[in-house]
């Protein structure tokens, strides 16, 4: 019924397209960020594929338009509610990442590097405390309001 939120794709684009080009340009930064491109990719399937779609159903819920249909996405809030430890456990090994990435880049970083760090780790910080955790409230949301019979006939 529903995917990712465009807001959701359009920031893990950006992301993904920043690190590709740096690990592009090659120097002696190039195989950290085709490390971090690797990793980032992954997870960033994950959370469209499993997070984000409930997400997506949030302004709906908000508005009290519940539909049946809805209940494909129990799912996918299911799902990250079983791998929050392994989504967490991601963004760890991202963080990682972007320290080594900033490490071997010296302490004259090309131009928007930090920021971009900045902004994954922002970005990563915002998935923990706020989007994951909405995407599995909406989720449990859903199983109240659509009733055990929906539930069960996703499961």
């Amino acid at each position: 019924m529903s995917k990712a939120p465009r807001s959701i794709r359009q920031e893990h684009g950006e992301i993904l397209q920043f690190v590709t080009r740096l690990a592009r340009e090659g120097g002696p930064t190039a195989d950290a960020a085709q490390r971090l491109a690797r990793l980032l990719e992954t997870h960033m399937h994950k959370e469209e594929a499993f997070a984000a779609p409930p997400l997506a159903l949030l302004p709906r819920i908000a508005r009290d338009n519940i539909v049946p249909a809805m209940a494909e996405t129990l799912v996918h809030a299911d799902w990250l509610r079983e791998n929050l430890d392994t989504m967490l456990a991601e963004h760890r090994m991202i963080a990682a990442a972007l320290e080594e990435l900033l490490k071997l880049a010296g302490p004259s970083p090309q131009p928007g590097l930090v920021t971009f760090a900045e902004t994954v780790l922002n970005h990563a910080r915002l998935e923990e405390e706020v989007l994951y955790p909405a995407a599995i409230v909406a989720g449990e949301y859903l199983k109240v309001r659509l009733g055990k019979k929906a539930a069960l006939a996703v499961t």
